[in-house]
């Protein structure tokens, strides 16, 4: 068709060192881009810098950004993106920055750059930045930080993101409650707690610890003084508490999903 025409004569032009102004290199990096062929596009973009024939600008810039993020050449891309933001009026530029950031698991870089897309300003929906930073967050175990992230993503009007930051907040209060009872269960102290949450997958009832409604207070006192009253029983609920947690270790927790992977693998 006409497009791949267009394409080919202006390729051809360019292997044969035809091309000489940035219109003309900017134009066949973009339909480049356009035949979803990106890294030849970063490439030509990338010489075109080199000659000087293309100015670096904003627009420039963002275009070899898009091509690298295109190309999953993601470090060369959250170079280009990093260097577009000199030129940056609002947040956009600092918000693609920090999603290619994020790919990298270069959280702690992106969680900077999404509070520059903030302090930028101009963006149509903070409440998205807000939910990514708040995935990068979690990613780094930063759960109250987190929370207050997606606290504020569900000030957006996006219905879907608004569920989404309902869950996460809602997984990391269980993370943070088996997380301090397993602290505890590892220094040998029996954990009593209500049957919420991630709880009853720590506490083993009656073993490492009791599991009681919520509320019920008194029953707690009861199963506290149960175990105290009686150094035997203590010393007993104490070894079992640490004897419990040891499930959670690392090296067990990978053998356990190695046996559910090697089974789904067989079914």
């Amino acid at each position: 068709d006409m497009e791949s025409q267009a394409l080919s004569t202006y390729y051809a032009a360019y292997t044969q060192d035809l091309l000489d102004k940035e219109s003309e290199f900017v134009m066949l990096a973009q339909r480049l881009l356009s035949a979803e062929v990106p890294f030849e596009a970063s490439q030509i973009l990338e010489e075109g810098f080199k000659k000087g024939v293309i100015e670096e600008n904003e627009k420039n810039i963002k275009l070899l950004a898009m091509a690298y993020t295109m190309a999953q050449e993601h470090t060369k891309a959250i170079d280009a993106w990093s260097d577009a933001t000199r030129f940056a009026e609002d947040g956009t530029i600092f918000y693609r920055l920090a999603h290619a950031l994020q790919s990298e698991d270069r959280h702690r870089e992106a969680i900077k750059a999404y509070d520059d897309a903030l302090d930028a300003g101009g963006m149509d929906d903070e409440s998205e930045i807000h939910f990514w930073k708040g995935n990068s967050l979690l990613q780094l175990n930063e759960y109250d930080a987190a929370i207050e992230a997606f606290r504020e993503s569900r000030k957006g009007e996006n219905k879907t993101r608004r569920r989404t930051a309902d869950q996460y907040i809602k997984y990391i209060r269980s993370e943070k409650q088996r997380i301090v009872a397993l602290e505890a269960m590892i220094h040998k102290v029996p954990v009593i707690s209500t049957n919420i949450g991630g709880l009853p997958e720590v506490i083993e009832n009656g073993y490492s610890g009791y599991l009681c409604p919520v509320g019920d207070i008194n029953l707690m006192a009861d199963k506290a003084i149960f175990i105290l009253e009686d150094s035997d029983r203590h010393e007993k609920f104490k070894n079992q508490a640490l004897e419990s947690c040891k499930k959670f270790d690392i090296n067990n927790v990978i053998v356990h999903y190695e046996k559910i992977y090697s089974k789904a693998i067989k079914n």
